[in-house]
């Protein structure tokens, strides 16, 4: 397999993940939230410690977002890149079938 292409999926498996991760934490939120709009917890502990680990995985998810997107642009430059290269080379490989002709300079 392609070195570019794994990159690209884990560039992709990342974003998707990090995605994930987010939408997840967003949904328990919204599910523990109640009539007044407030979320409502059993215990003090868990008032405490459900928010920061929230808080903790949110930032985890948009770093693997933010590192996807990063693998999946490394990816795309390097492909422009690399295109533009071969197409400098194959202009400077062609064969030259004849010498330039020079044109003689008048004298004055």
């Amino acid at each position: 397999m392609n070195p570019d292409t794994m990159v690209l999926i884990l560039g992709i498996c990342m974003t998707i993940l990090g995605l994930a991760l987010r939408v997840y934490v967003s949904r328990n939120r919204f599910y523990r939230r109640g009539v007044a709009g407030l979320q409502e917890f059993s215990s003090y502990r868990k008032s405490v410690a459900i928010p920061a680990f929230e808080r903790l995985v949110k930032i985890v998810g948009t770093l693997l977002m933010i590192g996807g997107l990063f693998l999946c642009f490394l990816v795309w430059f390097n492909a422009k890149e690399a295109a533009s290269h071969r197409a400098a080379n194959n202009a400077d490989t062609s064969v030259v079938t004849s010498a330039p002709k020079h044109k003689k300079h008048k004298s004055y």
